[in-house]
């Protein structure tokens, strides 16, 4: 593994985490797999086209269910959505393995 891709798999890595524990919002978490996408080279296509695709799935799982402007989000709903960010959190740390 080369230095400029180890940096990049760190900082993926600790995003899914922090993304993970709450500490950063899914907007944040979708930059960092962006930019990262940007910034893995040539050599990297399969990872970059996956972590495109897990940034995708990611930013999809957010909205495939509706959020209520009226009333508290139902159980059943969240969940779903919440099983569907964990999907693409690894989907993307397999990207980066």
């Amino acid at each position: 593994m080369d230095e400029h891709y180890g940096r990049l798999r760190n900082r993926v890595l600790e995003a899914l985490a922090d993304n993970e524990n709450g500490t950063i919002s899914d907007d944040d978490l979708i930059y960092v797999l962006e930019t990262t996408c940007g910034l893995l080279e040539r050599n990297h296509e399969a990872a970059r086209r996956e972590l495109w695709e897990a940034s995708a799935d990611f930013d999809t799982a957010r909205y495939a269910i509706p959020v209520s402007e009226i009333g508290p989000q139902d159980d059943a709903d969240e969940a779903v959505r919440q099983t569907l960010k964990a999907q693409a959190r690894a989907r993307a740390r397999l990207a980066m393995a």
